[in-house]
């Protein structure tokens, strides 16, 4: 009888190393397999340069940060946007207050909506980014914000951003770790719900999405299947050390 796996990977340096696949590879398999591990490294080039540096957040805003995180992901719970934009957004808004100070959460909020309104443009289709006056209306009651003063500071993100939107998210990494239907559909959906569950920790924040989504597929992995099911689910994925930023 098989047994379930026991892998503890309840913090970011249990993340085991994944192991290579050994079995033969025909022509196509082999041309996607290179081009999977292509995009990889790309993306985790673009990682190590987008990944917030916790250090350089104040501790006011730290202690802020898990209530924020929780308040736009039922925001963007209730718009109903694509997992992407949520994850996204947050990584926007991190980096922000990696580089600008404010004062208070009413202002914490605001560009919290901010960033959700600028990921969505970013990741969904046209018709589904939400309008203005939607967003408007999660801003705190008592901060006066109208269209305008909520492009103004759409526009004050981007440029402490300088532009940089792009940023490939745990959910980006599950997808190329983990790719396949069937019960591999299931790994990525409970994956996906592990990384949201992180979202609001501040202990998160500042490691790596690939390293994360690994995180998440391994606790996806052993929630549903056998360690048998594991070891070929994990055996998939690139071969690195686990880092944080």
């Amino acid at each position: 009888m098989l047994k379930r796996a026991t892998v503890d990977v309840s913090s970011p340096a249990d993340v085991p190393q994944p192991k290579r696949r050994k079995a033969y590879l025909t022509g196509a398999d082999q041309a996607r397999d290179e081009y999977a591990e292509d995009a990889i490294k790309h993306m985790e080039y673009i990682e190590s340069e987008t990944t917030p540096d916790k250090r350089c957040i104040p501790a006011s805003v730290l202690e802020m940060r898990p209530e924020v995180i929780r308040s736009l992901i039922k925001i963007h719970k209730e718009l109903n946007l694509l997992p992407q934009t949520l994850l996204l957004s947050v990584n926007l808004l991190d980096r922000f207050c990696c580089k600008k100070d404010f004062l208070g959460q009413v202002y914490y909020r605001v560009f919290s909506c901010a960033a959700l309104w600028i990921a969505s443009k970013f990741v969904e289709d046209k018709d589904r980014v939400p309008s203005v006056c939607r967003v408007l209306d999660y801003v705190p009651s008592g901060m006066y914000c109208n269209s305008a003063l909520f492009f103004r500071l759409e526009i004050c993100m981007l440029n402490v951003l300088a532009w940089r939107v792009n940023h490939p998210t745990p959910w980006c990494f599950i997808q190329l770790f983990c790719p396949g239907e069937g019960n591999k559909t299931k790994v990525r959906e409970l994956a996906l719900d592990i990384c949201t569950a992180r979202l609001p920790e501040n202990r998160w924040m500042a490691i790596r999405p690939s390293i994360l989504a690994r995180h998440c597929l391994l606790h996806a992995c052993n929630n549903l299947f056998s360690d048998t099911s594991l070891v070929e689910m994990y055996g998939s994925m690139p071969r690195d050390k686990p880092s944080t930023h």
